[in-house]
């Protein structure tokens, strides 16, 4: 592993350089633009065209330390030391394309280092799949106003569903990559969807309808990675098939007033969460008699989301709130039922300190119908789940260090589990930044804090922004 530090030291090391060198070359040039003034009688220079054009991107690199593993029993994949050393690059291509009208292509793609390096023969091919690499396009979309009152926009894009920043209670549309808990905010973790919005806009109110065409999940490990349970086996799942019959919808009607505003939700949409269910063989098939009569496959339930949202601001304190009733949740019971679920979310924000700002959430989900087997293995679901957030940040040195604090606990007292983040970035250049951070588990009583205490870490990013 003191191969993947030198990786991630000489990698860092060449950024740094590069964008020293850079600066250090403009100001050079501009003390020789400096010393050459224009001739009186020259005419001034016609203004240039806009661009209908603009080309952004990112590179980073970055690792964590996963210094709380225990030796693996013989036979498992080793992730002590330095389990993630990955070099990542993304760009956005953004194109006008006449009146209201504009287009966004925008990607990305990863290389973990790490599986090479420790020898790709000793993880499962799955794992090398999903965490070895990665190219995808995270945003491809056109949008415009066909009339002034109207934005229609379609393809693959993110959306903004809720209030919360860390819990989710409205802003379920999105899936979240999951693969590496902790290490950074809900909102950077959202997966695109191929969709198409409309927006409508009448005096203070808006209503945006949304129709999405692609059947995505939740990105989370898989059997044999670093974060999946041990001994605990993949089920084969069932998944809607994109658009026709499968598509999903949401309305949202949203009023803005003067220091506050009010949303009414409606969506009909894929659990992104599994739950377990008998599969029942083809009786037209051709089976044999070794195949079991009953196997077990995981399935998304079909939901349907009524909620309400709204936010107040006064002064330097800003009150959210959520409410959101969830129909058709599914559970493995030997009687399986269609439950409801009531979540409610309050917040509040205070930004009354100099370049600080603190929020706190409060999220209590009620189950319908509840059941006490529900409490146990292989469910693990409680009547109610109280989960809170605090966020807290601050600059220093005049806006160059930024330091951020996020703390998310589940259950009474934190007993079904906790995750803590503390982290500094600093801007080296303008266009440079490296990040340093620390992630803390608490074991809690239910999945999947019950296996995640061993998973303390600490993480560094050099990241280079054009």
């Amino acid at each position: 592993m003191r191969r993947g530090a030198l990786l991630i030291l000489l990698g860092l090391s060449a950024l740094a350089g590069a964008a020293r060198a850079q600066e250090d070359l403009e100001s050079i040039l501009e003390g020789f633009e400096d010393s050459e003034p224009p001739p009186p009688s020259a005419a001034p220079a016609p203004p240039a065209a806009a661009r209908r054009w603009d080309l952004s991107g990112a590179l980073q690199l970055g690792g964590s330390h996963a210094y709380a593993h225990r030796k693996p029993p013989p036979g498992r994949p080793d992730y002590r030391g330095w389990p993630s050393l990955r070099a990542e690059l993304s760009l956005q291509f953004d194109l006008k394309l006449g009146g209201s009208w504009q287009a966004r292509v925008a990607g990305r793609g990863f290389r973990d280092y790490f599986y090479a390096i420790e020898g790709r023969e000793t993880f499962p091919r799955g794992v090398l799949e999903r965490h070895q690499r990665e190219l995808e396009f995270q945003e491809l979309w056109i949008r415009g106003s066909p009339r002034p009152d109207i934005d229609l926009q379609f393809g693959r894009q993110v959306l903004s569903w809720g209030r919360s920043d860390n819990l989710r209670v409205l802003d379920l549309l999105n899936p979240i990559d999951s693969r590496e808990p902790g290490l950074v905010d809900v909102e950077d973790l959202k997966l695109p969807l191929t969709m198409t919005r409309l927006d409508w806009y009448r005096g203070a109110w808006s209503l945006t309808a949304v129709a999405i065409h692609e059947s995505r999940f939740d990105t989370g490990p898989v059997p044999g990675s670093e974060f999946w349970p041990a001994g605990v086996p993949a089920l084969p799942e069932r998944r809607p098939s994109n658009g026709g019959r499968d598509t999903e919808y949401a309305l949202r009607a949203r009023g803005i007033f003067p220091g506050w505003d009010l949303s009414l939700h409606w969506a009909r949409f894929f659990d992104d969460p599994v739950h377990v269910r008998e599969r029942r063989p083809d009786p037209s098939a051709d089976g044999e008699a070794s195949v079991p009569a009953v196997s077990l496959e995981s399935a998304h339930a079909r939901l349907t989301l009524w909620g309400v949202s709204g936010q107040v601001a006064r002064g330097n304190w800003l009150l959210k709130g959520e409410l959101a009733y969830l129909r058709g949740l599914r559970f493995f019971e030997p009687r399986p039922r269609r439950r409801s679920r009531v979540d409610a979310m309050l917040g509040v924000e205070y930004s009354g300190f100099e370049d600080t700002m603190i929020a706190l959430e409060l999220v209590n989900r009620r189950l319908g119908g509840f059941d006490r087997r529900l409490e146990t293995e292989p469910v693990f679901v409680r009547r109610d789940t109280l989960e809170a957030s605090l966020l807290v940040t601050r600059d220093f040195l005049h806006d160059t260090l930024h330091a951020t604090l996020v703390g998310l606990a589940f259950g009474s007292r934190a007993r079904d589990g906790a995750i803590l983040r503390a982290q500094l970035e600093y801007d080296l250049r303008d266009a440079l930044a490296v990040t340093f951070g620390v992630v803390l588990f608490r074991k809690g009583d239910l999945p999947p804090f019950s296996f995640l205490h061993r998973h303390d870490r600490l993480f560094l990013r050099l990241k280079y922004s054009f």
